[in-house]
C-alpha cells in the first residue's frame, strides 16, 4: 500500500476489530491509542514513521505485534495485557524506554527479531 498521513485517533472507537494491518505505508505522526481495542489480536504497524507512545489494548490478548522501523518512544503502555506464549514479537528500530511491561518476556517467543 501507499497510504499516507496520520492514523486518526478515532480508530480506538473500533472496539470489535481483531486485526489491524497498517504496515508498509507512509503513516506519520503520533500513533493512536489501541487501549480500548480489547479484541485486537494482530497489530502490524511496521515500516511507517509513527512516533509517540505505543498504547496497547488493556486486558487484551495479542498474538502478533510487529512495530519495527518506526519512531515509537517512551514506555510501552500495556496494563493487564496478555500475550500468547507462541507469539511473534518484533520491536526494533524504535526508541522505547524502561520499564518493560511484565508480559514482555522473550524466553517463549516463537520469533523475535
Amino acid at each position: 500500500n501507499s497510504l499516507s498521513g496520520t492514523i486518526p485517533s478515532q480508530l480506538s472507537n473500533l472496539t470489535r476489530v481483531t486485526a489491524l494491518l497498517a504496515h508498509a505505508n507512509r503513516f506519520e505522526g503520533v500513533a493512536p491509542s489501541f487501549s480500548q481495542m480489547r479484541r485486537l489480536v494482530n497489530l502490524t504497524l511496521y515500516n511507517n514513521k509513527l512516533g509517540g507512545r505505543l498504547q496497547l489494548p488493556s486486558s487484551g490478548n495479542l498474538s502478533l505485534l510487529l512495530t519495527q522501523t518506526n519512531r515509537l518512544s517512551c514506555r510501552i503502555g500495556a496494563d493487564n495485557t496478555t500475550v500468547d506464549p507462541e507469539r511473534n514479537l518484533v520491536l526494533p528500530g524504535n526508541i522505547f524506554s524502561a520499564p518493560v511491561p511484565s508480559w514482555l518476556v522473550t524466553n517463549d517467543v516463537q520469533f523475535l527479531y
